[in-house]
C-alpha cells in the first residue's frame, strides 16, 4: 500500500514538472525579444572583456548570468535558445521549491507548492525570457533550503552552510536584490539569537564572507564613477497601492485582466493560507516544544520575513522622498525573489486546512479553481497580443517588406540594438543626433539635424522612423504603454521636428512599436 502511495506520488511529482516544462516551452520564440533580452545576446555575443567594460559603465547589473550565457551562447544566439536557459533555471527552481515544502511541511506541501509554482503566469512569463530572474530565484531557493536543512537538523552538517554561502554569493552576483535576503537572514537569525545561538555565530561567518564579495564588486564600482549615473531614472516612484499589485502580479502574473474577479479571488485564496500559516505557528511567543514545532515556528518566521521584507524595503526606498538623490527600485521582476515563500506558504496553508478537514476533495477543488482563475492569464501570455512583448521581430519584418532602394532609416541610439539583431544590419540606416528638447530648443540645432541628411537626399526618397513605446510599468501590466501608443503620448523629439516639417507617407504599427515614413526631400527643404 505503501509503495503505490509512493509511486502515486512520483508520478505526480512527474507529471506536473511535465506541465511546467510544456507551459515554459511552449511557443518559447513566438514572442518577439524586448529590448532587455536583446541586450542580453549582445553581452553574450562580445568577449569576455568587453562584456566586463559594458557592465562597468552601465552599472546596473551583475555579472554571473552573462558569463553565464556567454557560455550557453555557443549553442547559438536565437530567440529559443538564449531563452531556453532560463526554462532551465526555472525548472531546476521548481525541483528545489517541491523539496524545500516537503521538508517543512511533508510531501502533500512540496506536491502542492510544485503545482502552484508550475501553473504560475509570473513564473512562467520569466521563465520565457532571456534575462536573470529566474537564475536568480533559484539560487535564493536554493540558499534558503540550506537553512532550512541546518533549523531542522540540530547537528547538520557544516557543507550545508558551505552550500547556502555558496549559493548566495552567486545570487548577489547574479542580481543587486539577492542581497536583500541577507537582511532578511539577518533579522530572522538575530530574532531567534537568544535561543539558537550558535545559529546566528554559525551564519554570520558566511554572510561576513558573502558580504565580503559582494562589496569587493560594490568598491570596483565605486572606483569607476559609483552609481549615481546608473540607468534606473525611469522606474516610477512607489505608490501606497503598488504592494498589492505586485501581490495580484505574483499570483496572476502580468498578463492578469485588472478587471477580471479571477486574479483577486486567487490573490485571496493566497491571503488566507498566508494567514493560516501565520496564526497557527509564526505569532508564537516563542518556539519552545518539542524540536519539530520548534522547526516548524521558525520556518514560518523565515518565510513570512523572505516574503515581506524585500517588498517593503524596496517599497520605503522607492517612495516619493523629497530627497536629491533620491532613486526608485521598484519593480516586479526584481522582487521575484520573494515568490518561492509566497508558494511555499500557500501549500502550507493548504495543508493545513487539508489536515483540519481530513478530506482531499476540497484542496483539489481549491487547486482546480486556482488553476482556472489563472488561465485567462496564461491565455493573454500566449495568444493576445495587447499584453505581448514589443514586437521588435515584426517590426523589422515590415520594414523589410516595404523597403525601396532608396530608403533610408532613421535609428535613435536606444533602437540600434534590435536593428543589428532582427534586421542584421541589411536596411540602410543613419544615427540620430542627440538634441536636448526640454523648454525652449534652438532652431538652429533642428536646422542642423536635417542638414545631416543634405548628402543623401540625391539618393534617398524616403526616411522610416522608428517609434517605441516600452512597456515601463512596475508590474509589467501593459495598459499604459499601449495607451501612450494609441494616443501618441510622450512622442520622441526628433519625430515632433519630423511631423512639422515633412510629408508623412505612412503609418504602420506593431505591439509596442510605431513605423512612420515620410518625403525625405520635403524634410531637408524645409531645413534650407
Amino acid at each position: 500500500m505503501i509503495s503505490q502511495i509512493n509511486l502515486r506520488r512520483k508520478l505526480f511529482v512527474i507529471l506536473v514538472l511535465l506541465l511546467a516544462f510544456v507551459l515554459r516551452v511552449f511557443r518559447l520564440d513566438f514572442q518577439s525579444m524586448w529590448w532587455d533580452e536583446i541586450a542580453s545576446v549582445f553581452r553574450a555575443g562580445i568577449s569576455f572583456h568587453e562584456m566586463f567594460v559594458n557592465l562597468m559603465s552601465t552599472r546596473n547589473h551583475m555579472p554571473l548570468y552573462f558569463v553565464m550565457l556567454q557560455g550557453w551562447g555557443k549553442l547559438g544566439l536565437n530567440e529559443f535558445v538564449v531563452r531556453y536557459f532560463s526554462v532551465l533555471a526555472g525548472m531546476i527552481g521548481l525541483a528545489v521549491l517541491y523539496k524545500a515544502g516537503e521538508l517543512i511541511a511533508g510531501r502533500k506541501a512540496g506536491l502542492i507548492a510544485l503545482f502552484l509554482l508550475a501553473i504560475s503566469p509570473f513564473h512562467i512569463w520569466f521563465s520565457q525570457e532571456a534575462r536573470m530572474y529566474t537564475l536568480m530565484m533559484t539560487l535564493i531557493l536554493a540558499a534558503n533550503f540550506c537553512v532550512l536543512v541546518v533549523l531542522r537538523q540540530a547537528n547538520a552538517s557544516r557543507w550545508w552552510w558551505l552550500g547556502y554561502t555558496v549559493t548566495m554569493i552567486l545570487a548577489v552576483y547574479t542580481h543587486y536584490f539577492a542581497g536583500l535576503l541577507l537582511l532578511v537572514h539577518y533579522i530572522f537569525f538575530s530574532l531567534h539569537y537568544r535561543y539558537r545561538p550558535e545559529l546566528f555565530k554559525r551564519w554570520l561567518v558566511s554572510g561576513v564572507v558573502v558580504g565580503a564579495s559582494f562589496a569587493l564588486w560594490v568598491f570596483m564600482m565605486a572606483m569607476t564613477g559609483g552609481y549615481a549615473n546608473a540607468p534606473i531614472s525611469w522606474i516610477e516612484p512607489a505608490q501606497f497601492y503598488d504592494p498589492f499589485l505586485t501581490l495580484l502580479s505574483f499570483v496572476a502574473g502580468p498578463t492578469v485582466d485588472l478587471i477580471n474577479p479571477g486574479g483577486y479571488l486567487v490573490l485571496g485564496f493566497y491571503v488566507m493560507t498566508i494567514f493560516i500559516v501565520f496564526w497557527n505557528f509564526a505569532r508564537r511567543l516563542w518556539p519552545m516544544g518539542f524540536v519539530h514545532d520548534q522547526f516548524l515556528v521558525m520556518s514560518a518566521r523565515l518565510l513570512l520575513l523572505w516574503l515581506f521584507v524585500p517588498i517593503l524595503i524596496t517599497f520605503i526606498i522607492s517612495l516619493d522622498w523629497p530627497i536629491e538623490q533620491a532613486r526608485s527600485i521598484y519593480m516586479d521582476r526584481y522582487l521575484i525573489i520573494s515568490l518561492p515563500a509566497m508558494v511555499l506558504l500557500a501549500a502550507w496553508g493548504l495543508v493545513w486546512v487539508d489536515m483540519r478537514l481530513k478530506k482531499n476533495g476540497p484542496v483539489f477543488f481549491i487547486l482546480a479553481f486556482v488553476c482556472l482563475a489563472t488561465l485567462p492569464s496564461l491565455l493573454n501570455m500566449y495568444g493576445n497580443g495587447r499584453y505581448a512583448r514589443t514586437d521588435w521581430r515584426k517590426a523589422f519584418e515590415v520594414l523589410d517588406s516595404h523597403w525601396q532602394p532608396d530608403s533610408l532609416l532613421l535609428l535613435n541610439q536606444s533602437h540600434t540594438l534590435p536593428y543589428l539583431y532582427y534586421a542584421d544590419d541589411k536596411l540602410t540606416m543613419s544615427l540620430l543626433p542627440s538634441i536636448d528638447v526640454e523648454g525652449d530648443t534652438d532652431q538652429t540645432d533642428w536646422n542642423e539635424f536635417g542638414r545631416k541628411f543634405l548628402d543623401e537626399v540625391e539618393t534617398t526618397g524616403s526616411v522610416w522612423f522608428i517609434e517605441s513605446f516600452p512597456n515601463g510599468n512596475t508590474h509589467g501590466f501593459p495598459h499604459s504603454r499601449n495607451t501612450a501608443q494609441i494616443e501618441n503620448i510622450n512622442r520622441d523629439a526628433h519625430l515632433k521636428w519630423l511631423s512639422e516639417h515633412c510629408l508623412l507617407l505612412e503609418e504602420i504599427n506593431v505591439t509596442g512599436v510605431r513605423l512612420i515614413s515620410y518625403d525625405l526631400a520635403e524634410c531637408v527643404e524645409a531645413t534650407r
